[in-house]
């Protein structure tokens, strides 16, 4: 049995969700991958999933099954992380100074989980992510946000926090040094130093700032680098690696990322912001306008103008809400407008994440082929891996928001098998 470290974090209402993950070989090297989750000393979930063969069979990377398994169980134990998810030995607690304990004991293992594990969602840097949105709707149809509210334009960017941070430079080289500048960062904690046009444009002073107990506090900006009118693929490459268009990446920043201070106060904040830039002459820092909606018809007419200005839709926010670091809250939403289009089926093959699963195969307009995860139970899922001869060939009406470059369906759902014969 290949057992995984179990990793913890707090919900959105601070209780602890504990995560496990583990491989359990099997005869004839097959596997079961064991997932086990529930709040810390509450009722646990219980999922297990069979993984009878491996991967490039007859290759020089061929898998058994179980070292399939074990890679699979790896990956999504490595996407816990990223998502801010803390082992014991992340918070520094020695599983052996607790192997004694007996009921009743006051210092548990459990009580130093809750004392050690952040309040708020943090990256491998021990850095707070950022906060996330929630679907204007809900599963039943109803707003989740509460009117009146303020509205956003939704940019379709790559999301960065900026700070200002000590960091080391030519690292490894005779001439490396610590120095201080403003930092972009990933969701994940991923630091982007090729953006020297943006950095030079902030300054220390813009990130500290006294709150209403006059105390002195770090500011974080929260927002996206964006490029007008260009997909995200390009934006996302531009930010990571060097070419013709990281020039034109901009910074929009959308929210202030400081706690204990509610989202109208934040974004006045914001105001005197962009007063600043204007005043220090800056062309490669933007802030993201707002305004009070007061109903759901305003947040649709919203939406509308948005998309027809060429935004990917808009981002509605509860004016007293504080900053929910790493958490994605019920004050925080966003709302877009979906295209659906039939595409014809080519093949049905198994997920990546779930083998026994159908995902669809579909061909685009210039004949190139893309995946897409249906919608429906896992029984329906299964039904569409285990007969696919039945659906090959047939239209399937595909969900998307959006083209990549090479005009492929992005975020593509499908919702239904048509049948015409």
């Amino acid at each position: 049995m290949k057992q995984f470290d179990t990793l913890y974090a707090r919900n959105s209402n601070n209780t602890i969700n504990a995560w496990s993950i583990s491989v359990e070989p099997l005869e004839n090297m097959k596997a079961l991958i064991h997932i086990v989750e529930g709040q810390l000393e509450g009722k646990e979930t219980n999922t297990t999933r069979a993984v009878n063969k491996g991967k490039n069979i007859g290759k020089m990377n061929e898998t058994t099954a179980y070292e399939q398994a074990c890679k699979e169980a790896q990956s999504r134990w490595e996407k816990k992380k990223k998502q801010g998810y803390k082992s014991l030995k992340d918070l520094n607690i020695d599983v052996e100074n607790y192997k004694e304990e007996k009921p009743g004991d006051i210092l548990t293992i459990n009580n130093a989980i809750e004392v050690s594990l952040p309040l708020n969602r943090t990256d491998a840097n021990n850095l707070s992510k950022p906060m996330k949105a929630q679907p204007y709707f809900k599963d039943d149809g109803s707003v989740r946000i509460k009117f009146p509210c303020y509205g956003q334009s939704k940019l379709n960017g790559f999301r960065v926090m900026a700070r200002w941070e000590k960091v080391k430079e030519n690292v490894g080289t005779l001439l490396e040094t610590e120095v201080e500048k403003v930092v972009f960062r990933s969701k994940e904690g991923l630091r982007y130093d090729i953006l020297e046009h943006i950095e030079k444009e902030f300054t220390k002073e813009m990130f500290s700032t006294i709150n209403i107990k006059g105390e002195q506090i770090e500011i974080v900006f929260d927002g996206e680098m964006y490029i007008p009118n260009e997909i995200l693929s390009e934006i996302s490459s531009a930010v990571r690696k060097r070419n013709n268009k990281t020039e034109k990446l901009k910074f929009y920043i959308f929210d202030i990322a400081i706690s204990e201070v509610n989202q109208k106060n934040r974004l006045q904040f914001l105001d005197e912001f962009r007063t600043l830039l204007i005043n220090n002459s800056c062309k490669n820092i933007l802030t993201v306008n707002s305004i009070k909606i007061n109903s759901n018809e305003e947040a649709q007419e919203f939406t509308d103008t948005c998309i027809k200005q060429g935004y990917e839709g808009a981002i509605f926010r509860d004016i007293n809400a504080e900053y929910q670091f790493g958490k994605r809250p019920q004050t925080m939403v966003k709302l877009k407008r979906f295209q659906d289009k039939e595409f014809k089926i080519v093949d049905v093959v198994g997920g990546d994440n779930s083998p026994e699963l159908g995902v669809f195969i579909c061909v685009q307009e210039q004949g190139l082929k893309f995946k897409v995860t249906p919608e429906g139970s896992q029984d329906i899922k299964k039904e569409y891996l285990s007969n696919k001869t039945k659906y090959i060939g047939k239209k399937l009406t595909v969900r998307f928001f959006e083209r990549t470059k090479d005009n492929l369906p992005f975020h593509a759902v499908g919702t239904t098998v048509r049948d015409y014969e």
